[in-house]
């Protein structure tokens, strides 16, 4: 009879890592094909208005250049004769050419490239264009490809100021004799030139690009369609040209883009149906169910390319991880899911022995309360477990008070959860999965697949997607972590020594109060109760500590609760704090040395 790891085995040898190339086939799965023959018409129609620039705005990941590959598509596909005109199109990715030393000079020799070498010729020789200051002329008619042609002109270009000037004067004589050189059956030519990932590239390159679609292939003929991110690209323009106040980046860009078109955000049909044709491709399709593809699809705020490194972030889990591996897929697609988006929850298996059962008991006890039903055993049985069994009995008690009570002395994240309707599905289903025994006892050996995110990514994404604190260097901030359980701690441990931060553990009172750091951070076990559980009952212990730490003291738990911050904020005043999360603390101990820099640089202008 095969083992459970060996048919889990032979499950994972059916999986296929998703590539990130664009579609450039007839029918995408991003379902592109009927916006991309819009624009593709638009630019057809437009041509007696050339120049001009078409803008395809979009976050990263969103399918830019899938959209651009499809109106190529269509640009190529014979309609432009049709309406009497020759369409030639060229691909120039502004990222691979940001390794270049010159952007400007691989866009413009991109363009040249694609011109009828007789006609470039012709304009050279009738400007004697000589090598050095100017090309010989006799050097001209010997040229015998057209790279090698347009790399001398560059050089020429580079060296005679005065030859650099007339180049814009070059390149339009030369555009529009190869306009009027169409076929007799056609009345003109269009050359359009995709520019790609342009929001990759260094602010300087990305000024560059639009100064060259600006001052020098400003002319008839030529249509531009560029794709990139309107947030990063405003920033690099800002980043590089150093506007006052009054200029935004984003004029800056109306003056280069005329048209700017903003990809629609997918819809859910749409983005369902992209999901089922990355699960059908990677042979992941029995692994994720409905609750699955929804908190995957609406966590990755229906991004093609986040859903694609997510199904291959669970591939490459699945085969390279030991403990991975003993998991069936579809167990493993939901502890992934509880690692990535719910990294707060996860950490209550540090302090409780079933979240799970916890959250799902207050999600009822809500429920009832909500409905006036205090007596019902929902409510009973959980405000037993809260240790509040009177709340409901006392003479001026109400359902909204009883909740309120109940919400004082609950993981603060499970208010948050409950409202989560696809979560608490989610989690209806761990508790109804028959092997959820190894799954809790899993989650609360504190599993760490290796190949997750690092801490380094949690914190720059930011658990709840807010912007994170100014980055402050925090090399050579001395901390003292006050805590029984240090192999838990090791994920935070690591993360701090990887930003320079020197870190002492301490597992006892007597320990700390021996150390000579900066600022403390201290467990709070919920669990065994020890040392650093009564400290936050303790002023004057806390005082002590207050006194040898010039820094913050923070209390870092995994059971945030309403009432232990309503604790912390009595006190304010010894620079106690507390949090959840690794993001929260960063922030703490940033404010404390940006705070810190302050006062030392007053101090300093005094």
């Amino acid at each position: 009879m095969r083992s459970e790891t060996a048919d889990n085995q032979a499950e994972a040898d059916g999986f296929v890592l998703l590539g990130d190339r664009p579609y450039a086939q007839p029918r995408d799965p991003l379902g592109f094909d009927g916006m991309a023959e819009q624009l593709a018409s638009l630019v057809l129609a437009s041509q007696d208005s050339t120049p001009f620039t078409l803008g395809v705005e979009a976050p990263w990941g969103s399918g830019k250049s899938s959209l651009m590959m499809q109106i190529r598509r269509h640009l190529e596909s014979g309609e432009g004769e049709a309406l009497g005109h020759q369409v030639h199109t060229v691909w120039f990715n502004a990222w691979t050419a940001d390794n270049r030393k010159d952007v400007l000079e691989g866009l413009i020799k991109t363009v040249l490239e694609e011109i009828d070498p007789s006609i470039l010729r012709k304009q050279l020789r009738s400007r004697r264009v000589y090598t050095g200051l100017r090309i010989a002329s006799k050097a001209v008619s010997h040229w015998f490809g057209l790279g090698s042609m347009v790399d001398d002109l560059w050089k020429s270009f580079q060296l005679d100021p005065q030859l650099r000037n007339e180049m814009k004067a070059i390149l339009e004589e030369t555009m529009a004799e190869w306009i009027e050189s169409t076929p007799r059956d056609l009345q003109g030519r269009l050359l359009v030139i995709f520019i790609d990932d342009l929001d990759r590239c260094s602010p300087e390159n990305v000024f560059q690009v639009f100064e060259a679609i600006k001052l020098y292939l400003d002319l008839p003929g030529l249509v531009f369609v560029v794709g990139y991110d309107q947030t990063v690209v405003t920033e690099a323009i800002l980043e590089q040209k150093k506007f006052s106040s009054s200029v935004t980046g984003r004029e800056y860009i109306e003056k280069i883009i005329q048209i700017g078109f903003s990809i629609p955000r997918l819809e859910a049909l749409q983005v369902e149906a992209l999901m089922d044709s990355y699960l059908e491709q990677s042979g992941t399709s029995t692994v994720f169910r409905n609750v699955e593809r929804e908190l995957v699809i609406e966590r990755n705020q229906r991004n093609p390319r986040r859903l694609k490194r997510f199904i291959n972030l669970f591939i490459l889990v699945r085969k390279t991880d030991q403990r991975a591996a003993e998991m069936k897929g579809t167990v493993l697609s939901k502890v992934l899911i509880l690692y990535l988006y719910f990294p707060r929850f996860v950490r209550l298996f540090e302090s409780s022995a079933d979240p799970f059962e916890e959250f799902l008991r207050y999600f009822r006890c809500r429920n009832r309360l909500r409905g006036g039903d205090m007596q019902a055993a929902d409510v009973t049985d959980f405000l037993e477990h809260l240790g509040l069994e009177g709340a409901a009995e006392a003479a001026t008690a109400s359902p909204e008070g009883v909740l309120q009570q109940v919400e004082q002395e609950i993981p603060e994240i499970y208010l948050e959860l409950a409202r989560d309707e696809t979560f608490v599905r989610l989690v209806e289903d761990f508790s109804e999965d028959a092997d959820r025994q190894k799954i809790l006892l899993m989650l609360g050996s504190s599993l760490d697949f290796s190949t997750i995110q690092t801490e380094e990514e949690a914190v720059k994404r930011g658990e709840s997607g807010r912007p994170l604190t100014e980055a402050v260097d925090l090399s050579g901030l001395h901390l003292a972590w006050f805590t029984p359980s240090p192999a838990r701690r090791e994920k935070e441990l690591s993360f701090l020594k990887r930003m320079g931060v020197d870190v002492e553990v301490a597992p006892s009172l007597e320990e700390v109060l021996s150390l000579t750091a900066q600022a403390l951070i201290s467990d709070i076990p919920e669990i065994e109760e020890g040392d650093s559980a009564g400290l936050l009952n303790d002023p004057q212990m806390l005082q002590r500590l207050a006194d040898r730490f010039p820094g913050p003291i923070v209390f870092y738990t995994s059971r945030l609760t309403a009432s232990r911050r309503k604790s912390v904020q009595d006190l304010e005043e010894m620079n106690v704090h507390i949090t959840d999360n690794i993001t929260g603390l960063q922030d703490i101990l940033t404010n404390w040395v940006r705070d810190e820099s302050l006062k030392q640089g007053s101090k300093a202008a005094k």
